[in-house]
């Protein structure tokens, strides 16, 4: 009788942290970060060949806005506004989506056109908006923009 309820107590541990384990793997997605080897180096369609080959899932980089967008673009809406330098950006999303890999993006900076804008909300209001004005959450506009 001991030994039957010993190898039911076994049992379920096992399945407590086995089928855990077993559902989470669909979800555990590996990939790498390398934005010198991915976006410029000259060898960046092996160095992707290798990741993949590696079983990589996803593939990180961080775009710097303040290079991105140095200037301000005419169409901000419009990721094809000439002041966008996206190229080797998109070069990289194309080459891990031929090789079936996900991208995961982190912008990173601002660009000056916008530091002199929100140094200007925070001296002189915001954009004109009238004292009282209020967000979506009820919050006074300028209060959201203007804190350091």
């Amino acid at each position: 009788m001991r030994f039957a309820a010993r190898m039911i107590v076994i049992a379920c541990l096992a399945a407590a942290v086995l089928v855990p384990a077993a559902a989470a793997a669909d979800r555990m997605w590996v990939g790498f970060q390398d934005d010198p080897m991915f976006r410029w180096d000259p060898q960046r369609m092996e160095a992707m060949d290798q990741a993949r080959g590696n079983n990589a899932r996803i593939v990180r980089t961080v775009v710097d806005w303040s290079r991105a967008a140095a200037d301000r673009p005419a169409n901000p809406t419009n990721s094809f506004d000439p002041a966008y330098n996206f190229g080797d950006v998109d070069e990289l999303v194309r080459n891990a989506q031929q090789r079936g890999m996900e991208v995961l993006i982190t912008l990173w900076g601002t660009p000056n056109h916008l530091d002199a804008h929100l140094r200007e909300a925070r001296e002189g209001g915001l954009h004109g908006s009238e004292e009282g004005e209020r967000d979506r959450a009820g919050r006074d506009r300028r209060d959201v923009v203007a804190r350091p």
